[in-house]
């Protein structure tokens, strides 16, 4: 997730608020997540590349059973000179 922004000063802020559903729509992850400072060229560069949920697992002798993913949702905020600014839109990604 990448978010270009054409106005910074020193100590500005952005993230993203996230929420995960199941197949049923049933919310089974929320979060709050930073998009650190990435750089910038004509604007600049705000980039998250994390996990956002980790579904179940697996591993010699151990299972931790979680809700499978199947829709992620995300909203995108800003901060800059104490005022929060966000896009607008709600980001929606259906997942197989």
């Amino acid at each position: 997730m990448v978010a270009w922004v054409k106005e910074t000063t020193y100590g500005t802020n952005a993230w993203i608020d996230v929420h995960v559903f199941d197949g049923q729509d049933g919310l089974i992850h929320a979060e709050t997540l930073t998009l650190p400072y990435t750089g910038f060229g004509s604007a600049f560069r705000y980039e998250f590349s994390g996990k956002i949920y980790q579904g179940s697992t697996a591993t010699p002798g151990s299972v931790q059973p979680r809700p499978e993913a199947r829709k992620v949702q995300y909203r995108l905020y800003y901060e800059v000179n104490y005022q929060v600014f966000t896009d607008g839109i709600l980001h929606q990604h259906e997942l197989q």
